[in-house]
């Protein structure tokens, strides 16, 4: 891969493998967090969700766009999380059908020291600041690729350099 396509390709993959493996650390951290409130790294996220919007709930819809999974699979999440005492659903007019959840006594009382405990490994951990820098440092190139790409498809038509990918017809004529 020697053509300036090539070099931009490699550059994207790159960035999006470096960023990857950022967050699989940072989960690393989050999970193990987790494991001394007996929580999964799912359930905490499904909590941290719940606390961010406490006032207002987390409804099912915005848990699974924010998680990446099926509304089935974020309602058999909850409905565990519910019977656990953890979190409480309400039903709102005018669509009685929509649940927001929100943390429950026992739930804050159970995600606040998981919080303080992440903060906490996150400060003192060795590991912590080189994976955080270099989350941040991925995001910055993936900021910077995304808006070139974005400036370069604004000034022509179809797709930005760099980021077309030849046709199978092309690709067999090379």
């Amino acid at each position: 891969m020697e053509s300036a396509q090539g070099l931009a390709l490699q550059g994207f993959f790159d960035v999006l493998n470096a960023g990857l493996q950022s967050c699989g650390q940072l989960r690393e951290l989050l999970s193990e967090a987790a494991r001394e409130q007996q929580l999964s790294e799912l359930e905490s996220r499904v909590l941290w969700n719940c606390h961010r919007d406490q006032a207002h709930g987390a409804s099912q819809a915005a848990l699974a766009k924010e998680l990446e999974m099926s509304p089935a699979h974020v309602s058999s999440l909850v409905e565990d999380l519910r019977r656990r005492g953890l979190v409480v659903g309400e039903r709102r007019p005018p669509d009685r059908r929509r649940q927001y959840w929100s943390l429950s006594a026992e739930g804050q009382k159970r995600f606040l020291p998981l919080l303080q405990q992440l903060d906490a490994m996150i400060r003192e951990s060795a590991s912590a600041k080189p994976v955080a820098e270099s989350f941040l440092e991925t995001a910055g190139k993936l900021a910077q690729v995304l808006t070139e790409r974005t400036t370069d498809a604004d000034e022509e038509e179809g797709p930005a350099p760099g980021f077309h990918v030849p046709s199978q017809s092309a690709s067999r004529a090379a």
